[in-house]
């Protein structure tokens, strides 16, 4: 799935359609920097006023991520109410850290690099 899929399919989710303009905002940036940024921007930073400036950009962009994250919790706990599913707590989240860490590393080990994720 595709981060344009996952935030159409998210905003169809009643619980996270108030922060649909938000969402969709935070994928054009996303799609910016994936897409655009190295292309359109390789000469602003080519000098320390440009460096600068770019590094402002992107705390702007940290800053509304930031504060989109923070504010995604309480949308996702409801939604995680109406479904009767637990809300992950940090540790769960960090067993489920490690487990990714572990995979990539075995992958690195072995050479068998699968960089297609529509193959998994």
């Amino acid at each position: 799935m595709t981060f344009g899929n996952l935030v159409k399919n998210v905003i169809e989710i009643d619980e996270f359609l108030p922060m649909k303009e938000r969402l969709t905002d935070a994928k054009k940036h996303r799609d910016y920097f994936a897409h655009h940024f190295f292309r359109e921007e390789d000469a602003i930073y080519m000098n320390d006023v440009g460096c600068w400036h770019l590094l402002y950009q992107f705390k702007k962009v940290k800053d509304m991520l930031t504060l989109l994250d923070r504010d995604l919790w309480e949308p996702f706990a409801a939604m995680c109410k109406r479904l009767s599913l637990p809300i992950p707590t940090n540790e769960h989240l960090d067993v489920e850290a490690v487990k990714l860490v572990k995979e990539a590393e075995l992958q690195l080990s072995s050479g068998e690099i699968n960089l297609d994720w529509t193959n998994k």
